[in-house]
């Protein structure tokens, strides 16, 4: 035999037992009208049993008076009340559907939620004067598989807003209740979307209704961005209106939030993670090809991510579009996976030796945030030490024998000459070398050009020697001439000097 209490002689059969309140005293039964299979639920205030305070029989009062005046969908009807030597209960209609807590609900599924809660409570302020619940939270709101909403509970309800007298106690749940109800101060038609919205973020974060005080700072703002997946970003910014702690910041009443919503994108999106967000490249030898990877992944389900890199502009950077870089691109370029590893190719040809480059990249995504900036640090590499045979190339040796047969020609093989000659050969090889070198350390295919100038410079140098050895020889000719004739005019006897 059950010890659920005998409600015949109302005409209600107990079946099973719903909830237990044993601070309020109160004990929720699902029942049936006798000779009849409609269910219905019986709340019972159990006043002697569970020595709870019969100032709580005017909240049933109050609920009785308000649920007698409604009538709405998402409103379970007042049906009956009587008293008992225990109490008093109270009947409703009976839906059968669990409170919010009890699933888990998808960004779709909360805002359809959302949706439905608000058009209760445009009813509720619809009426004259509007009805005020003060206590939306979770577990007030029951939820069927169809995400049909009801809203339970109006123990608390207020008919009409107003100032709260500064005697009464404050009556709602902590965590949900706005600023003006918890300092009883003015409730308007906004009072009840603060606790609507502090409900819609617990069941997008997870949160259980006795933990929602841990997202509130002191100055009494939700903050829940951290702890829910990458939304859109209307979605997020309609939430936070629902919960902003001044009143005069939130929307003016559920009609108002609700056109604000059914307009809103509220499904899931990517998540970019990204294994790192520097990327340091060092080439070994001047002129590499160089490649990073980067590893990109999305965790969130039911997701697909899709980015596109550019290269950010920088001032040293010859004209390029952002998808067109001279020495920096990527592979792939444009990405559609959730997890993809992205490669960086960088070809220092392009660059200066023995230098450091730093740039940034940019991934733009389908995701929230929809940019992400990678930091890219490029060293390159020293220019290689030449070998003789490169100082020396086929044209400085070709242009080295033009010149010894010159000198031969010129001077028929004098050995000052020759010696000159390949001196400046020599000069010419190493200035070719040097130039052409330093021309391709700026990244060009100028090697001609340190040809022709380590040529000019060359012949320079060798005509330079030679019109001074030839200028010394020949003054050196005339001071002898000079000595003999002088030495003739005097005695005749020049033997020394000869």
């Amino acid at each position: 035999m059950n010890a659920f209490p005998d409600f015949s002689t109302h005409g209600y059969q107990v079946t099973r037992e719903l909830g237990y309140n044993s601070l309020g005293g109160r004990v929720t039964y699902l029942a049936t009208k006798i000779n009849t299979t409609n269910s219905v639920v019986i709340k019972q205030f159990q006043f002697a049993q569970l020595g709870a305070s019969w100032t709580e029989y005017e909240a049933y009062e109050q609920e009785i008076k308000v649920l007698e005046s409604l009538d709405f969908p998402g409103i379970p009807r007042y049906l009956d009340a009587f008293g008992t030597d225990s109490g008093f209960c109270m009947v409703q209609e009976y839906k059968n559907a669990e409170s919010a807590i009890a699933h888990n609900f998808s960004p779709p599924d909360i805002k359809q939620i959302a949706i439905a809660t608000l058009e209760i409570l445009a009813y509720l302020q619809s009426q004259k004067p509007p009805v005020i619940h003060r206590d939306i939270k979770p577990e007030n709101l029951l939820i069927d598989d169809e995400l049909n909403v009801y809203l339970v509970d109006f123990g608390f309800a207020r008919l009409g807003g107003g100032n709260i007298a500064a005697s009464s106690v404050v009556k709602g749940t902590m965590g949900f209740m706005p600023p003006e109800q918890m300092f009883n101060r003015e409730l308007t038609e906004a009072s009840d979307l603060y606790g609507l919205g502090a409900t819609l973020i617990c069941l997008l974060t997870g949160t259980k209704s006795v933990d929602v005080g841990n997202l509130i700072d002191d100055n009494y703002g939700i903050h829940f961005r951290h702890l829910v997946p990458p939304l859109q970003q209307g979605w997020m910014n309609w939430l936070e209106t629902m919960v902003a702690p001044r009143i005069q910041d939130r929307y003016k009443s559920a009609a108002d939030a609700l056109t604000a919503l059914r307009s809103l994108d509220v499904s899931r999106l990517p998540k970019v993670r990204l294994e790192r967000d520097r990327l340091e490249l060092v080439a070994t030898e001047y002129g590499d090809i160089i490649i990073g990877v980067i590893e990109i992944s999305n965790p969130i389900p039911d997701t697909m991510l899709a980015g596109r890199w550019e290269v950010a502009p920088h001032p040293n950077d010859p004209p390029h579009t952002p998808y067109d870089h001279p020495w920096i691109s990527s592979e792939p370029q444009k990405l559609e996976s959730n997890n993809v590893a992205c490669k960086i190719v960088v070809d220092t040809k392009q660059l200066l030796a023995s230098q450091a480059y730093e740039r940034y990249i940019i991934l733009h995504t389908n995701s929230e945030p929809d940019t992400y900036k990678l930091k890219i640090k490029v060293t390159t590499a020293p220019l290689p030490i030449p070998e003789i045979t490169t100082l020396l190339s086929k044209g400085s040796l070709i242009f080295m024998c033009c010149l010894v047969l010159f000198g031969f020609l010129l001077n028929t093989g004098d050995a000052y000459d020759i010696a000159f000659g390949i001196i400046a050969s020599l000069v010419y090889g190493f200035a070719v070398a040097e130039i052409t070198l330093l021309a391709e350390s700026h990244g060009k295919e100028t090697s001609w050009l340190g040809g022709v100038l380590g040529s000019l410079i060359g012949l320079t140098l060798y005509f330079f020697c030679d019109v001074w050895f030839y200028s010394s020889y020949w003054f050196t000719q005339i001071e002898q001439y000079n000595s003999i004739n002088c030495c003739l005019a005097l005695d005749g006897n020049c033997a020394d000097i000869l």
